[in-house]
């Protein structure tokens, strides 16, 4: 399975959706869905893909998050046009306790630069 799961992030990267969905498809019919690596994986490919409807869809699904996942979360929000969630993401991360590292900032200020809440930046910064 781990070289399944190390083409996924090639997907996120390279942006073919139509692969990293047959791979997604792959990991439903294997059930190795609720490996949270994998699905981290996953959150991350959709998000950077754009497809923020189908990232948020495996994230709530997620029984467990750590940093990664949220962070890619919250950068596939920022760039695609969806600063607000971003930053309610974000709020929420804090709230159930992880500790933002320096590429969970870079999201979260992506996500108001991209919306022009330049006040709000600079008290996340």
């Amino acid at each position: 399975m781990n070289n399944r799961s190390t083409k996924i992030p090639a997907c996120a990267h390279l942006k073919t959706l139509p692969l990293g969905q047959q791979l997604h498809g792959y990991i439903i019919r294997s059930h190795f869905d609720d490996n949270m690596f994998i699905a981290s994986s996953l959150v991350n490919m959709y998000a950077k893909c754009g497809n923020i409807k189908v990232a948020k869809l495996i994230f709530d699904r997620m029984k467990q998050h750590d940093l990664v996942t949220w962070t890619a979360m919250i950068m596939g929000c920022a760039l695609h046009e969806h600063s607000h969630d971003a930053i309610s993401l974000f709020r929420k991360m804090e709230t159930e306790g992880f500790k933002p590292n320096s590429v969970t900032f870079v999201a979260v200020l992506t996500a108001c630069s991209h919306a022009g809440m330049v006040n709000k930046g600079l008290n996340f910064f």
